[in-house]
């Protein structure tokens, strides 16, 4: 297994333009990179994490409240894929849920 010994975290990356116009999905490639959230569940002291979910915005740029609030945003999950293949969908997968498990991140007990 390989050990990770550091890790990068960007203040900000270009992603590819992803929005909704009218009822229509409106996709622009421009950096090949696309913003995600994956779920990571604990079973039997195990980690497991979902597919990944993609966050649509309704304008040009992804609002806070779309980000992060429960009843506004647009989600697709699995991501379409024409914008995200399979293979990358099953890595991004695998590394969520080692990254969660080597920082040690566990289920809330009530």
């Amino acid at each position: 297994m390989k050990v990770i010994k550091e890790i990068l975290f960007e203040k900000f990356i270009e992603t590819d333009l992803i929005h909704f116009k009218g009822n229509k999905l409106k996709y622009t490639r421009k950096s090949g990179w696309v913003e995600v959230t994956i779920g990571i569940l604990e079973v039997n002291k195990k980690l497991h994490s979902f597919n990944p979910s993609l966050t649509v915005s309704e304008g040009e740029v992804l609002s806070v409240e779309e980000k992060i609030s429960r009843r506004t945003g647009i989600n697709i999950t699995p991501p379409p894929k024409e914008i995200a293949k399979q293979k990358a969908i099953s890595k991004a997968r695998e590394l969520a849920q080692k990254l969660a498990t080597k920082i040690g991140i566990r289920a809330m007990r009530a």
